[in-house]
């Protein structure tokens, strides 16, 4: 580990360029398969950018340490922090104690994972510039122009994380602070006006942390706010930075606008330095709809309006990846490999410009990617296998307990889930069973290879997946999206009906089973889960599981190859069950239950009231006294 000694013309077959969780991790894999790689940091030490940020210090990726369940997987769902290895000691959660940690442990932990595995870190490089070469055999070369001399590489990983703030092109825009360098002294801000600008965590980070010295905060978010309870999106403002709201809400001065800053100006008031923000701001409940134009006067303006993740200057017009739309991400193929870039890859944070419903954005996440990516380079480049597990014969009992035991505990495609990673089985029968009873051919002459964590996009695309007659492919997938915007997060505390097969209506994360033929989607099954996110526990008490999740897989199987399997029960309950655990509803209660829910959509819009107030009365014998008049 260290610097090497030459600094000129250095040759690996791999570039890392950044020494963070994700850089590191992707160098692991990659240095475990025995490559030849380097990576380049500008720092002088792995994660130096959590030596400032965030800003406040405090991580908000959870360091749940106690699980209640012992497989180290499992536990890694939890453990937001922590890199992959094969040294289950290495982890995070022996750094600190504390649910949400501070970002320093992170930055130790990080130093002494580089340490225990011997990752190669040139530090103190900065990268100026990067061309390419192609030569007449079509071979790739990369340049990565340092101060220090030129890296030459064959394959470029970027995994550079935030690089720029992303501020908005405004008159005045020099009269603002930024979230990388406003003062964190919250003596600087008592007694004053602040208006922040931003909806997402750096805005409400920064905001929780003056609202106590300030006086008042004002937060302007030109798309509102988005909670990730709501949106299930770990990127979205999270609980532990949302005490802001909660004193809006219960009247204690600060508020919230959905608004757009248009221009600052710096203006003296009574003597003192003041910054006078315009903005206009949507008023769809005015009549008619309009857009107003307004202003307001603060002591300073801070903004928090996110990163770029790629920085267009860096690259030589030889190798520019494409940009998404928005300017902030590489467009990226579903191998995290650029759209028009061969043998350019990204990792870490940059990769949520592909993956943003899933948690890309966050290491519990980009660490699968990482890891992923390391394997897919291993097996395109140099012909590794893929992670697979192989069966001698399709028992279907067997195979069944083996994807419940998987899906109940696997991590990577816990965070990576919508169809990012997928498992991918490809079943290959030797003998034809259509009609013959479960019972007789519980195990089927053949075969059956099990993948593992595989980019879904990449899988379905590739001549040996897609053309297979009988291949499952299963993710783990949020459920939330399938419910109606109105639902707020506390609609969901009651168990979902799980009286059918296919259970799609859970608002949170289950196993999804995607049956292919030779590429084609024959059907996808829900398969239900509970709070903890296992097949191997009960969803109600006392229910039918594990039974009921294992039925319910044999059955797809035996529907793959036309085997009888009305013998196979996948109930909740028994009849018995249900007499003892459940008192049916009589009809009061069922319309008591739908006016409640009929109530959510009753109310009338303020507009459609009047404009006049009512009275307020006291209710009881003096009805009649008014407590307030009118006006």
């Amino acid at each position: 580990m260290g610097n090497p000694a030459a600094k000129i013309d250095l040759n690996y077959e791999y570039i890392i360029v950044g020494a963070g969780p994700a850089g590191v991790q992707a160098a692991y894999y990659l240095g475990k398969a025995g490559r030849d790689y380097m990576i380049i940091e500008k720092g002088d030490k792995p994660g130096y950018f959590f030596e400032k940020f965030p800003r406040h210090r405090t991580l908000i990726s959870i360091n749940k340490r106690f699980n209640y369940f012992p497989e180290d997987d499992y536990n890694m769902r939890h453990d937001w922090n922590s890199l992959l290895s094969d040294d289950t000691e290495m982890r995070f959660t022996k750094y600190s104690d504390e649910l949400f940690p501070p970002a320093d442990r992170l930055v130790d932990y990080m130093h002494d994972f580089c340490e225990r595995f011997d990752i190669k870190i040139s530090y103190n490089t900065t990268v100026e510039k990067i061309s390419r070469k192609i030569d007449d055999s079509g071979e790739t070369e990369f340049q990565i122009k340092t101060q220090q001399g030129t890296y030459k590489s064959q394959v470029l990983i970027m995994a550079t994380g935030a690089m720029k703030e992303k501020l908005p092109d405004i008159p005045g825009i020099e009269f603002a602070k930024q979230y990388s360098e406003h003062s964190i002294k919250q003596s600087d801000y008592e007694n004053k006006k602040i208006s922040i600008i931003g909806g997402g965590n750096s805005a409400f980070e920064t905001a929780d942390h003056l609202a106590g010295h300030a006086a008042i905060v004002h937060m302007h978010a030109d798309n509102g706010f988005k909670m990730a309870w709501d949106t299930h999106f770990p990127g979205d403002l999270r609980a532990i930075n949302n005490s802001i709201i909660d004193m809006f809400h219960l009247k204690s001065i600060h508020g919230l606008r959905r608004a757009i800053p248009t221009k600052l100006e710096e203006i003296i008031v009574d003597g003192k330095r003041k910054v006078k923000m315009h903005f206009d701001q949507e008023q769809p409940n005015w009549d008619p709809p309009s857009t107003a134009h307004m202003y307001d006067t603060y002591d300073d303006v801070i903004f928090c309006t996110g990163w770029y993740y790629i920085i267009d200057a860096m690259w030589d017009d030889s190798c520019k990846p494409e940009i998404t739309t928005c300017g902030k991400f590489p467009c990226q193929k579903a191998t995290w490999e650029s759209t028009n870039i061969n043998n350019l890859f990204f990792a870490g944070t940059s990769t949520q410009g592909r993956d943003r419903r899933a948690a890309s954005s966050f290491i519990h996440g980009f660490r699968y990617s990482a890891k992923c990516l390391a394997l897919m380079l291993n097996h395109l480049r140099h012909g590794d296998f893929l992670p697979q597990e192989n069966f001698s014969s399709i028992n279907m009992e067997k195979i069944a307990k083996f994807v419940a035991e998987r899906m109940s505990t696997t991590s990577a495609l816990y965070q990576l889930n919508y169809g990012v990673l997928c498992d991918v089985m490809i079943l290959n029968p030797e003998e034809n069973v259509t009609n013959k009873r479960y019972e007789d051919v519980k195990d089927i002459k053949g075969s059956a290879k099990y993948f593992y964590e595989l980019p879904t996009e990449w899988a379905l695309e590739q001549p040996c997946f897609k053309n297979q007659e009988n291949m499952w492919v299963i993710i783990l997938k949020d459920g939330k999206s399938n419910f109606p915007a109105y639902h707020n997060p506390l609609d969901f505390v009651t168990p979902p009906r799980m009286l059918d097969f296919d259970l799609p209506c859970q608002a949170f994360i289950q196993p999804i089973i995607r049956r292919y033929r030779f590429g084609e989607l024959i059907s996808e099954t829900s398969i239900g889960s509970n709070f903890v996110v296992r097949l191997d526990q009960h969803q109600l008490t006392e229910d039918a599981h594990p039974t009921r999740s294992l039925n319910k897989m044999k059955k797809l199987m035996c529907d793959q190859f036309g085997v009888n399997h009305d013998s196979i029960e996948d109930l909740v309950y028994t009849e018995e069950q249900k007499r003892e655990r459940m008192t049916p509803w009589d009809q009061s209660q069922i319309d008591s239950y739908k006016m409640r829910e009929q109530s959510k959509f009753n109310a009338k819009p303020c507009s459609l009231i009047g404009a006049e107030p009512p009275k307020w009365q006291r209710v009881g014998k003096d009805q009649n006294i008014e407590l307030m008049p009118e006006h």
